[in-house]
């Protein structure tokens, strides 16, 4: 976080926080720090809060923006510095220490493996060969992973247990290809990868 504080004539000294993004400084009352003093213009200048910056830019002010000794249009401005808007003297306070953001580990979505000619495990149950292909969420389920649904009246309908899309028999539980084409099986491996299951 950083503070801009403000010296008036006279006054006591004037603490502001400044914001993350852009502050903006000036006479207005719009601006985000209103500094009441005939030196400023309505829009005077504006303050940027980055991570590791934080700059001050000029916004054609009648009597300037000074930083140190020097008047400025846009500068980066270190811990401790001091500058003037206008006639009005003030100093910024921020800390460039950097902050440690511990690794957190993504949570790997559960995915089906190759048992071998073509044949995926369910995704639930490893171990056991996938019987169902839902082609909604692109997953693989043994039977007792798989919902039926029964509505009176009308034949059963399985569903996935994931997504709740109709299901379809995998192409090696009904006789059908045992082997999913070259492209299919890079296209399920970089989007398993990719998480975008």
């Amino acid at each position: 976080m950083a503070r801009l504080h403000i010296q008036l004539d006279g006054a006591p000294v004037l603490s502001r926080e400044l914001k993350w993004g852009i502050t903006r400084i000036g006479r207005a009352a719009d601006n985000d720090v209103v500094i009441s003093h005939p030196s400023l213009s309505q829009h005077h200048c504006e303050m940027e809060l980055g991570i590791d910056f934080l700059k001050v830019r000029d916004l054609g002010s009648t009597n300037g923006t000074t930083v140190g000794n020097r008047t400025v249009n846009e500068a980066f401005l270190a811990p401790g510095e001091r500058l003037r808007f206008g006639q009005v003297p003030a100093t910024v306070e921020w800390s460039q220490e950097s902050v440690n953001v511990p690794d957190i580990e993504a949570q790997r979505l559960p995915a089906s493996v190759e048992l071998g000619e073509g044949v995926l495990s369910c995704i639930k149950h490893t171990a056991a060969v996938a019987s169902w292909h839902c082609e909604g969420c692109d997953g693989y389920f043994c039977s007792s992973c798989i919902k039926d649904v029964r509505l009176v009246g009308r034949p059963p309908r399985r569903v996935c247990p994931e997504c709740s899309q109709p299901v379809v028999l995998a192409p090696w539980a009904d006789g059908g290809q045992r082997k999913q084409s070259l492209w299919k099986r890079i296209k399920t491996t970089v989007t398993r990868a990719a998480g975008l299951r």
